[in-house]
């Protein structure tokens, strides 16, 4: 009891030290050797002129905007962005922009794909303090009287002026006659390399297009795996009376099945031991909980938070030099915690978990579930 008791003091004491930490990692990540900057998020408003988009940018070095057709794209590239934390897709349908996509483009590119209608807005970007400005205007149609211009009245002829007479247009040389066939020739030069300029981007967009679908796709699909390690505090009754709170062991594997929900698997082991007062006989107990369930997830930058729910099968066993007990029944769990993304892989976290499992032993009924604090480490693939 004594030994568990300066477990749990300094597990707490660990846990203390940990929690201010979290905080200022989450405000202060990581910087990579040549600090690049961070596509934050992007924010979509209506105003007087029409659809104003911002994105909030960490850093900025420069930026290039191009158009696509085929279908019709406004893409602008940001140089000096080497991690996207935004939303990768929103969904506007406002102001002739249809959709927002944003992704990694290479190591230190990231880039924002506006997807349009048929008809092909009027844009202005500016560089603001946050990052840059996007506005797509919304211009009335100007009627048809106004699209005539007038014609200036012809001039008078001047009585004065005196007659010079025409001299018949000369002959045209060879060399002036060959002048409209090269021309026409360069013209379709110019078409072809612009045919062929537009080619290499379509297939440069699709390849990004594909880029980002597979970046989403494993962003849903992952595997977490992560040992856990902490006290247990027993709910009233049963184990508490007999045995107090102990260290609990576990180990949890987690896999993404769709954008910010995953499912997880966990087993842990509780062995505890203590003298029954009626007989003076050292007894027993080991608890052994296999539970599965769902998990929403949250993350913001490389801090995650989540929230748990989940039901299995607790595994009780008690041994005493006169009896041994094993039971099992069906019970509930729900957890929740916060973990940071250490470099590309490790986590490090505390969770919380509370277990309720009602059962029937030789000692009477007992809750064999309780609450559970413990400080997590392991990797994400």
């Amino acid at each position: 009891m004594a030994k568990t008791r300066s477990l749990t003091v300094v597990f707490l004491f660990f846990f203390a030290l940990l929690w201010p930490a979290l905080p200022l990692a989450a405000q202060q990540p990581p910087k990579a050797a040549a600090n690049p900057g961070v596509l934050k998020d992007i924010q979509v408003m209506n105003n007087s002129s029409g659809l104003e988009v911002r994105i909030i940018l960490t850093a900025l070095t420069s930026h290039k905007a191009f158009e696509l057709s085929s279908p019709t794209r406004l893409v602008l590239d940001l140089y000096g962005i080497a991690k996207v934390a935004a939303v990768p897709e929103i969904t506007v349908g406002a102001g002739g922009i249809r959709r927002i996509r944003a992704a990694l483009f290479s190591q230190d590119i990231s880039r924002v794909v506006f997807d349009m209608d048929d008809k092909r807005p009027r844009y202005e970007i500016v560089k603001v303090a946050e990052g840059l400005k996007v506005t797509f205007f919304e211009e009335p149609a100007v009627p048809s009287a106004q699209k005539e211009e007038k014609k200036p009245a012809p001039a008078k002829a001047d009585a004065a002026k005196p007659k010079v007479e025409e001299k018949p247009p000369a002959k045209s040389t060879g060399q002036e006659q060959a002048k409209p066939a090269e021309q026409k020739t360069a013209q379709a030069a110019d078409k072809r390399r612009m045919e062929e300029t537009q080619q290499v981007l379509e297939q440069t967009v699709k390849l990004y297009d594909k880029s980002i679908q597979e970046e989403m796709d494993r962003k849903r699909r992952f595997v977490r795996v992560v040992a856990t390690v902490g006290p247990f505090f027993p709910g009233a009754g049963g184990l508490k009376d007999r045995y107090g709170s102990g260290l609990k062991i576990g180990a949890e594997v987690n896999s993404g099945i769709a954008d910010n929900i995953e499912i997880w698997l966990s087993a842990s082991f509780l062995n505890q031991t203590s003298t029954d007062p009626a007989s003076g006989l050292d007894r027993r107990s080991g608890l052994f909980p296999v539970l599965a369930g769902l998990k929403f997830r949250q993350a913001r930058g490389d801090v995650n938070y989540y929230l748990g729910f989940g039901a299995g099968y607790f595994f009780y066993s008690e041994t005493s030099a006169e009896v041994t007990n094993r039971e099992q029944e069906f019970g509930l769990a729900g957890q929740a915690g916060v973990f940071l993304k250490l470099g590309r892989i490790y986590v490090l976290g505390v969770e919380a978990q509370y277990d309720h499992c009602p059962m029937g032993t030789g000692a009477g009924k007992i809750n064999a579930g309780g609450f559970h604090i413990g400080l997590s480490i392991g990797a994400e693939f």
